[in-house]
């Protein structure tokens, strides 16, 4: 698919994004909100993206907003927050039917970006606050406590904050429960105010329709914000350190996690892709098929790069008398990549999963549109195809100078005492 993004700038930190492809039969429109990550605002945000999806001051019954939806042929509103690298990435879009779709020749993708805007610029304010928030907050604490609960994300969260200390990455983006028990509706709305005035601000909009009809609508409504200065959202890549920082909590475990935590300064992303995909990125990596696998050191074992911090982690279940072990040997199949012991096949498998992984990107416009905002947010605007033409082009000499670049930087491990039960 060829890249014919069209982008238009409003205002300052303001810009229309709009891809069309006949072959989708729902088209997807976006607003993404960039800022900078931080434990002051991350509560707020994440509750942001839940309560103001829900009901506007259009529709301030949420029984009313829903059967409006339903009226626009199952259009659906969506709210997400999330995170690219240092960058909080508050997204709110609207997913609905093409308007060459409509029986009546409705038009429902005008209608349905209304409603988008209504919830984003017109919430359903109560003497201008927001009300009714504390089941959301409760909502926002359940989902805390479920990643407390759940021991491997647990394990790789503290893993993270122990790779990064203090920097905008380690924030969870649903804040803490301390943060969101904090919330008030003047809060909320200060977090708000300062969203809209201080964000960039990307509209993407992907589809099978042309969406030059909404761009003066989108126009007309960002003009009437006040804007201040506009976050730079810069994520800076975290730097290698001198010295390995380790830390072991001891909880109320049977199966142990342990997160291995690895910098690098090479500059070859593609290349650096490729080899994590080798290493630990699929299930014929040598970390699965050697540690896992063979010696059966793990539950599982798998890695994973941010290409926007430079970092990767190691997660793995294992035994509490098997870390040892199972730390040498991930560490070792490091060592042999470096050395160029892998196959040209790995390197083709490899391939294989990063042509499925950028493929499946066009198969819907959901899945471009958030393609499209990390393209935007990075700089790079590029399709898909070309992307992918990136990695085949990697060479095996890059995919060792890659390995060579990445450093040992953090060690976390959650394990039990003897003989305790989760």
């Amino acid at each position: 698919m060829d890249n014919n993004l069209q982008r238009t700038r409003l205002a300052d930190g303001i810009h229309f994004n709009s891809f069309t492809d006949d072959r989708y039969k729902v088209n997807r429109v976006s607003v993404a909100f960039m800022t900078k990550q931080s434990n002051d605002t991350a509560a707020a945000y994440a509750l942001l993206a839940n309560i103001l999806t829900k009901k506007n001051a259009t529709f301030p019954n949420e029984k009313d907003f829903h059967n409006y939806e339903a009226s626009l042929y199952a259009s659906e509103i969506h709210g997400e927050a999330g995170c690219l690298g240092d960058v909080s990435l508050l997204d709110f879009s609207v997913s609905s039917i093409s308007d060459k779709f409509a029986l009546e020749g409705e038009p429902i993708s005008e209608q349905a970006a209304g409603l988008l805007l209504d919830c984003i610029l017109r919430p359903a304010f109560q003497n201008g606050v927001f009300t009714d928030i504390e089941t959301e907050k409760q909502n926002q604490i359940r989902i805390i406590e479920a990643e407390l609960n759940d021991k491997q994300e647990y394990a790789h969260n503290k893993g993270i904050e122990l790779l990064c200390p203090n920097e905008p990455f380690s924030v969870n983006t649903n804040g803490t429960i301390d943060t969101v028990n904090a919330l008030t509706p003047s809060t909320l709305l200060s977090a708000y105010k300062e969203l809209l005035s201080h964000a960039r601000i990307e509209i993407i909009c992907v589809g099978r329709d042309s969406f030059s009809h909404l761009l003066p609508i989108f126009q007309k409504e960002f003009d009437s914000l006040t804007r201040g200065d506009i976050d730079p959202c810069v994520t800076t890549a975290s730097p290698i350190a001198q010295t390995v920082n380790e830390v072991t909590d001891i909880m109320s475990v049977v199966q142990g996690k342990m997160v291995i935590g690895l910098k690098t300064d090479y500059k070859n992303k593609a290349a650096t892709s490729l080899m994590n995909k080798i290493y630990g990125g699929m299930v014929t990596s040598k970390l699965f098929l050697n540690v896992r696998e063979k010696l059966s050191l793990c539950y599982y074992c798998w890695s994973r790069y941010n290409r926007y911090k430079d970092t990767f982690t190691v997660d793995c279940g294992v035994e509490k008398e098997n870390i040892g072990k199972a730390r040498a040997e991930i560490l070792k199949q490091l060592d042999d990549m470096r050395s160029g012991d892998f196959a040209d096949t790995d390197i083709e498998v490899a391939l294989m999963a990063l042509r499925n992984d950028t493929n499946t990107v066009n198969d819907s416009a959901a899945t471009l549109a958030a393609w499209y905002t990390d393209r935007i947010y990075r700089g790079d605007v590029i399709a898909p195809a070309e992307a992918l033409a990136e990695y085949e082009a990697v060479t095996r000499e890059q995919i060792v100078e890659a390995a060579n670049a990445v450093k040992l930087s953090a060690v976390y491990v959650l394990s039990g005492e003897e003989g305790e039960k989760e």
